[in-house]
């Protein structure tokens, strides 16, 4: 059997089970899964599109990335 030890109830509050410092155990098959996280792990490439909607385009920013009128029609010709 497969066991998730959280500090919380997720039955009140489901956001428990994404926070992922209350996760205190993993039992997997029987066994105790090591729950450390892998900081240096590769992210994934579906992650990289998220970073592109969260981005704010404020006049700054699109001046930033030269994306202001006419940047891009200079860019075309």
């Amino acid at each position: 059997a497969d066991v998730l030890v959280i500090d919380g109830d997720p039955l009140a509050d489901i956001s428990v089970l994404q926070d992922r410092t209350r996760i205190r155990e993993i039992i997997q098959g029987g066994e105790t899964v090591d729950i450390e996280i892998n900081k240096n792990a590769r992210r994934l490439r579906s992650e990289f599109s998220y970073d592109m909607w969260s981005d704010v385009y404020t006049q700054a920013r699109i001046d930033e990335i030269g994306l202001a009128r006419g940047d891009a029609q200079r860019a075309a010709e």
